[in-house]
């Protein structure tokens, strides 16, 4: 077996051996395979519940707004029968044969984008809205409108079929570039109407005494 030129792991603060042949540890080779980041996560289903609630809320109150109405048109050519996106179609069938709508198909990708501006700046590999780890969870957020499809192993288990990584991105990448604008304006307007990015007079007044006095090494010693 061909070892690897790399003494440890490359990702950031890891000691361990690399992979035969990789730049990072079993872990982080794992990880990066399956999130496309080092530090990210796939996100999980109940964390976007209330995100998707609201935002069903929003796109059904704007709904004959031109951008919302030609994003609903996008979602509606997604699982209309055709045989463009082959390695996705199953998928796509999928969608329409368990019931998902235009409507909730967009609130899906949307909830994301508003879960993001409330956690994501928290969250690393999360934080850019241009990244290969948020492209991943756009990709799933969406496939993720209805139950994934089940399947029975040969011992007897219950198993969801998965979406193969690259394939939920190449998704997530294309939702990003369509109706990402949208969806990231709609979400922070969701956020605004209802208090979040209130104005908090003593965090500005904290923000502009850091700006006017910065702190300096020298104060220090």
């Amino acid at each position: 077996m061909r070892e690897s030129r790399y003494q440890q792991c490359a990702a950031p603060g890891c000691f361990q051996h690399p992979r035969p042949c990789s730049r990072y540890c079993a872990a982080h080779y794992r990880r990066l395979e399956r999130t496309r980041d080092l530090r990210g996560r796939v996100l999980r289903k109940g964390e976007l519940k209330y995100p998707r609630a609201e935002c069903l809320a929003f796109i059904e109150a704007h709904e004959s707004h031109p951008a919302v109405a030609a994003a609903l048109e996008y979602m509606d050519d997604l699982i209309r029968p055709s045989e463009k996106a082959g390695f996705l179609r199953r998928e796509f069938a999928r969608l329409r044969a368990a019931g998902a709508t235009p409507k909730t198909m967009l609130a899906s990708a949307m909830g994301l984008f508003f879960w993001a501006e409330c956690n994501g700046h928290w969250e690393p590999g999360l934080r850019p809205f241009n990244d290969r780890c948020f492209d991943l969870n756009l990709g799933r957020a969406l496939l993720g409108t209805v139950p994934a499809q089940t399947r029975i192993t040969s011992s007897g288990k219950t198993s969801y079929v998965r979406v193969r990584p690259s394939h939920a991105e190449a998704l997530g990448q294309n939702l990003r570039v369509s109706v990402g604008l949208l969806c990231l304006t709609s979400a922070r307007k969701i956020l605004k109407d209802s208090g979040w990015y209130a104005p908090d007079e003593r965090g500005r007044l904290i923000l502009e005494a850091m700006k006017s006095a910065p702190f300096d090494r020298n104060d220090e010693e």
